[in-house]
């Protein structure tokens, strides 16, 4: 089950709502694929085909600097490879994952500004 989380910008008041984690359909590579651009999906569909069976799936907060919003965003790891959907706003790469106090506000800029509070679950 995912988490529903507001994240809020202390610095600058602006405050984002992100599903992240994953849900039960997440255990099926087939549900996750869809999720990734062309490119991941092709490695994923080699990984499915050659027999790949573990992989790590969930979904991350991530800033974008292309739209200015902090995005969930799906995040695969198979064969000691992480791949990381694009912004689901505006297509933009992103990357890395980074734990929230070292993210940066897409708004504001401030690094360490920006807290978590769970306020329900999806699945």
């Amino acid at each position: 089950m995912g988490c529903i989380e507001q994240i809020t910008c202390r610095s600058c008041g602006n405050s984002w709502q992100c599903e992240t984690g994953s849900g039960m359909d997440s255990v099926f590579l087939d549900k996750t694929i869809p999720l990734f651009s062309e490119e991941i999906q092709q490695e994923l569909k080699s990984f499915q085909a050659g027999g790949g069976r573990e992989f790590d799936f969930s979904q991350e907060v991530l800033a974008c600097g292309s739209c200015q919003e902090l995005v969930a965003v799906p995040v695969i790891t198979f064969n000691g490879v992480t791949r990381i959907g694009s912004c689901p706003k505006c297509g933009a790469k992103l990357g890395p994952v980074l734990p929230l106090k070292k993210m940066i506000c897409p708004r504001c800029h401030q690094t360490g500004c920006l807290e978590s509070q769970e306020i329900g679950f999806w699945d």
